[in-house]
């Protein structure tokens, strides 16, 4: 955490406490018609309520790229957390107290509300603005020399993004001709990587038309180590496709490519449920467990389960669980995809691939935090690499966590060759660009009909 969030929350708590004192007044003045006294247990209700807010807040993302919000966009994210939070607190403690007549409720809520909204956003206002006078961000614009300063121009005009320090272009491809521009030419798209080191750049404006895919893509692909922030400029195709959102009035409309796929409140949910769903599914499967470990024991000689090495999140490897399904040594000869009438699997291991139970250990994987219910599965660094030389988009899939099962497994199956695999990343690049709970919880059903189904392989 940076110094600026951190002031910021210590900013919140005490506009958070004010407004719960002010909310506490007003109702013991207007609505209980009796004296306020800061009491004891006012003074602990208000430390549990400053609580409630800052988590509430860090769960909706209030304290991620606050200072490069659009002022209309942060004043709606502001207003819709707030009316939550107040939903939130109405049903849990104001629900609960005796009154007279019950349109106290509607004035205690609305009391709740307006002290909270306009306390908690007044205090963040007057915070931003201060810092944003000196919050700037080192930008580059990639695209030739008319491009960049016309892009250039436009954003010197525009109040959203005012705090983008543009320090130079980057060429798309190299020119001979020597142009006078107010911009400082900082390179080539082949320096890409050493440039964003060298300028410590924070953000990038892509000034090439959006039908220009393989340039753009070459762009994202270089600079997917690096933390940061890519927008495209857009024509009037992309705003009429609806590709541009209106997040600000500007004339000026810049399509950014979303970094963060989840928001903190979503990953802790997800996480969450993948740990309390895996956790319940090996006890109540653990007879299953039992059954299988004897049949794999029994088929053929090796070991129970089986343990490989595989490519998880940004690319670290961790090792996979399964049961065994295939005889010993079945790799002796080097890395090879298991195909439809593959001699190396067992009889038990047919039917547990059918049914997909050769994975249930792999909610040990979940466990550990090596991977998810539902996401991508995770592949040998082996294939990885064979798989890049066609297809670089497949790194895409390292973005987020692996998981037991997956749209592409699902609509799909188990690949038996790099084209295969090719073909279901198209699925999972759908899934990650779309990735929500309720996408999870879609999968996660269409999975167990598979499994009922015996449609594995």
């Amino acid at each position: 955490m940076n110094k600026n969030n951190f002031v910021l929350i210590i900013i919140d708590a005490v506009s958070f406490a004010i407004s719960w004192f002010i909310f506490f007044y007003l109702r013991r003045i207007y609505i209980d018609k009796s004296e306020f006294i800061i009491s004891y247990k006012l003074i602990i209700g208000t430390f549990t309520i400053t609580v409630f807010w800052i988590t509430l807040f860090y769960l909706f993302n209030k304290y991620h790229n606050i200072f490069k919000s659009s002022k209309i966009k942060y004043f709606l994210e502001h207003l819709k957390v707030s009316f939550i939070g107040c939903l939130i607190l109405f049903f849990f403690i104001l629900l609960d107290d005796k009154i007279s007549n019950y349109k106290n409720y509607y004035i205690s809520f609305s009391m709740l509300f307006m002290s909270q909204f306009i306390t908690s956003y007044l205090f963040r206002f007057i915070y931003l603005y201060i810092i944003n006078k000196k919050q700037y961000f080192n930008t580059i614009i990639i695209g030739n020399n008319t491009q960049a300063n016309k892009i250039n121009q436009e954003l010197t005009k525009s109040k959203t993004y005012k705090n983008l320090k543009i320090l130079g272009f980057v060429e798309t491809e190299k020119t001979k001709a020597k142009i006078v521009s107010p911009l400082k030419n900082i390179g080539i798209i082949r320096e890409i990587k050493k440039i964003i080191k060298k300028h410590e750049i924070e953000e990038i404006i892509i000034a090439i038309n959006t039908k220009n895919k393989k340039i753009i893509e070459f762009i994202i692909h270089e600079v997917y180590e690096f933390n940061i922030n890519i927008k495209i400029t857009s024509d009037t195709q992309d705003i009429i496709s609806g590709l541009v959102k209106m997040n600000n009035l500007d004339t000026i409309s810049l399509i950014e490519i979303k970094q963060e796929l989840l928001t903190p409140g979503e990953k802790l949910l997800k996480t969450s449920f993948d740990k309390i769903f895996s956790l319940i599914m090996i006890i109540i499967l653990s007879p299953i467990f039992v059954i299988f470990s004897c049949l794999v024991f029994f088929s053929s000689k090796g070991p129970i389960i089986y343990s490989q090495k595989r490519l998880g999140k940004k690319g670290i490897e961790f090792s996979i669980y399964k049961f065994r399904s295939m005889y010993e040594n079945a790799e002796i000869n080097g890395p090879q995809l298991s195909s439809k009438n593959d001699t190396r699997i067992t009889k038990i291991g047919k039917i547990m691939r059918k049914t997909r139970i050769d994975e249930l250990p792999q909610f040990i994987n979940v466990l550990k935090g090596d991977m998810s219910i539902i996401g991508p599965r995770p592949e040998r660094n082996y294939y990885f690499q064979r798989i890049m030389q066609k297809e670089p988009n497949y790194k895409y899939l390292l973005k987020v966590k692996p998981g037991i099962t997956s749209i592409g497994i699902v609509k799909y199956g188990y690949a038996e060759n790099i084209n295969q695999m090719i073909e279901r990343m198209k699925y999972d690049l759908i899934y990650i660009e779309n990735i929500s709970l309720i996408n999870d919880l879609k999968i996660l059903i269409l999975t167990i009909f598979v499994m009922i189904q015996g449609r594995g392989k």
